[in-house]
Parts: structure tokens; sequence; C-alpha cells
């Protein structure tokens, strides 16, 4: 083939350009669960819900941090239901969770945004208010006052 100003050669350049682009990407074949939630439940648990973002995942790999402390895997729980209780928290203490899916035949996904939340301390777990239920008959339920 002859080359007309350079141009055949500006399209093998595109072409090679894509493909190192490419072969440079990282690719994820199952996606992040997301809509992460985290509730300190009580000084020494944390309770996380998510929602998964692909059906293929089987499992969901959960994240922690704390501190300046780098991200450990914390564990690998089946991607339904989508919950999990930490009960290694420690009180008083902020911690940074982060979720990934991983399917046998895609792989795991990317990390997923993180979520904080602090654990309160020693001493101080929360509270329910006092709840007070009865039947009404007017309504056909039960009535919750607190």
């Amino acid at each position: 083939m002859e080359r007309q100003n350079g141009s055949l050669a500006m399209q093998k350049g595109v072409i090679v350009g894509a493909l190192i682009l490419l072969m440079n990407s990282t690719l994820f074949a199952v996606n992040a669960p997301y809509l992460i939630s985290a509730v300190a439940v009580n000084e020494w648990n944390v309770s996380l819900t998510w929602r998964n973002n692909d059906l293929d995942a089987e499992r969901v790999i959960v994240f922690r941090s704390s501190g300046t402390s780098a991200w450990q895997t914390l564990d690998t729980v089946a991607a339904s239901p989508s919950e999990y209780i930490d009960y290694g928290a420690s009180p008083g203490t902020t911690y940074e969770y982060a979720l990934a899916a991983y399917a046998e035949s895609d792989g795991i996904s990317e990390m997923s945004n993180s979520i904080s939340v602090t654990t309160p301390p020693l001493g101080e777990s929360m509270a329910l208010p006092d709840l007070s239920l009865h039947w009404d008959r007017d309504i056909g339920g039960v009535l919750i006052s607190f």
C-alpha cells in the first residue's frame, strides 16, 4: 500500500494506540455493590447493608479500614442476602467499609465507594426510646407511641 501524505501511518498509529490503551485499562466484568449503609449497632458491632449491582455476583468481599491503616479483607460472604454484621469492631472507633463483588466466571469487581461509621464509646450504647404498643379497634391495627 502506498502512503498518501502519511494517512496510512496515522491510521495505524490510531489503531495501535487504541490497543495499547485497551490493554492498559482495567476492565471489570462484574459490577460492585452500591447503596451501602453502615450503622453502629452498639460499641462492638456494625451492621452493613447494600444492593447488589450484578446478577452474576456470587460473593461479596467486605473490606475495612480504620484511621490511617490500609484496607483489610474482613470477610467474604454470599451475595444474597445483602447484609453483614461486623462483630469485631471496637468502641469509639471510626471505620471505613467498602465492598467488591465476585463471580467465578467474571472475577472481582472494582471496590465500591466507601462509607464511614463510628462506634459509640464504651458504656454509651445507643438507647432505644421507650415504646408503647396497643391495639386500636377504630383503625384495626396496632398503634406505636414513644
